[in-house]
């Protein structure tokens, strides 16, 4: 009786081992960089991977090289979006993951500048004092009291 209930316990875990490997057999691994336009990392920016059979998204962040790595993904279509701050938004439709590590690198291109509020302050014209009354060939002004 020993013999047999070992006998079943052992083929139980193997069984259970081979599905554990085919489940991480058919899992995936996305990993890449995230660049600026000049090719260096962008830290702390945020990847959402989004299967397109639908579901949550799986939501990684860049470490301080711009590197990213989102594991056990099942075979599918995904659809990547990258945001950072100081940074246009970018979108890569159709990532294949069919079980074997996929890399990406994606390039951001920075945020248009926020235009700038010029403050126009404007005040009244300075008062001047009135000019004397001139006469034509007259070289001095007349002073005249007001």
């Amino acid at each position: 009786m020993a013999f047999t209930l070992s006998l079943v316990l052992l083929v139980l875990t193997g069984t259970a081992l081979r599905a554990q490997d085919a489940n991480l057999a058919a899992s995936s691994i996305l990993s890449g960089t995230i660049v600026d336009p000049h090719g260096n990392g962008v830290a702390n920016a945020t990847v959402s991977i989004r299967s397109e059979a639908g579901g949550s998204p799986h939501t990684v962040t860049t470490d301080d090289q711009g590197r990213f790595a989102a594991t056990q993904l099942t075979p599918g279509r995904y659809t990547v979006e990258v945001s950072a701050n100081g940074f246009t938004s970018a979108t890569r439709k159709a990532v294949q993951i069919d079980g074997s590590p996929v890399s990406l690198s994606i390039a951001l291109s920075l945020a248009a500048e926020r235009s700038k509020s010029w403050w126009r302050l404007t005040l009244p014209a300075p008062s001047l004092p009135s000019l004397p009354p001139w006469t034509p060939g007259s070289t001095k002004p007349r002073l005249t009291p007001t």
